[in-house]
């Protein structure tokens, strides 16, 4: 019976050990294919924003502009708020006098499509001599944040 007991714990173990070396051999042997690709979307060209203030702003006052803004994309595109930046053109007129009131749009544009708004661009009446900013040209900068 003892020859027996060995031959069983002899066998169990080779057992064992095959077990685990077959195992190991399917673990870093085990295969497999695969394959995949993707194309990203091109570039997006900006939106093309413009807009010319009315003539005629004096200190404390306020003149309109229509703002267009064009989307040369063919896919649509999402406008949040439209901004801008004045400038006055003239060294002894303050650029800081000028605001322009930004248009929350909001909106989804499509491709190739024009829409237009209107919004205010202030000039402040400061305590200042502002003779300087008489018949100035005012720049717009216009700017969007967009999706």
């Amino acid at each position: 019976m003892r020859l027996s007991k060995k031959l069983a714990a002899l066998a169990v173990g080779t057992i064992a050990t095959v077990a685990v070396a077959g195992g190991a051999y399917a673990y870093w042997t085990a295969g497999g294919t695969g394959g995949g690709t993707a194309v990203a979307g091109s570039t997006m060209s900006v939106l093309e924003i413009s807009g010319n203030p009315a003539n005629g702003i004096v200190p404390g006052g306020s003149v309109p502009v229509t703002v267009s803004v064009h989307n040369p994309n063919s896919s649509s595109s999402h406008i949040d708020v439209i901004s801008a930046t004045v400038d006055a053109n003239s060294a002894d007129c303050v650029d800081g006098d000028f605001s322009f009131d930004s248009i929350p749009a909001n909106v989804r544009i499509a491709g190739g499509a024009t829409l237009t708004f209107d919004s205010l661009v202030h000039m402040a009446d400061t305590t200042a001599n502002q003779n300087a900013c008489r018949g100035a040209t005012l720049t717009l900068t216009y700017s969007s944040t967009s999706l």
